[in-house]
């Protein structure tokens, strides 16, 4: 089950930080430098998957009740790199909904519903 939102007109939560993910990144770098102006990673944020999800999972120092990301298309044109971030922020956001349902919110446009649902599918065996 993909827990991502697929829309091309998103309502977003009241009082949330939206974070826009721009599509076609080249490098996970290029990322991690959107998520520290974007979503103010902290210091400590060790720059590696990990710790991506890790600090997904985290978000204690976000005074907005809810994170949505935002993405604008494909965030990496390396598609093993976007099935890997997939992947993390599959679990990020079943990690939040088991505990506080819509503290983290991904979504994508609607266009990209079925390729997400093939790399997730690829990256996770079919499971």
């Amino acid at each position: 089950m993909v827990l991502f939102v697929f829309t091309d007109l998103p309502r977003l939560p009241v009082n949330a930080l939206v974070v826009s993910i721009p599509s076609g990144l080249e490098s996970l770098n290029s990322l991690f430098d959107v998520l520290r102006t974007e979503l103010g990673l902290p210091d400590y944020f060790g720059a590696n998957l990990d710790a991506l999800s890790e600090v997904l999972r985290d978000l204690h120092w976000v005074d907005q009740s809810c994170v949505v990301l935002l993405h604008s298309g494909e965030t990496f044109r390396d598609d093993k790199l976007f099935g890997v971030y997939l992947s993390i922020l599959q679990e990020c956001v079943d990690d939040w909904r088991r505990d506080q349902e819509g503290r983290l919110v991904v979504i994508f446009p609607a266009s990209m519903e079925e390729r997400v649902r093939s790399l997730l599918a690829s990256e996770t065996g079919g499971k």
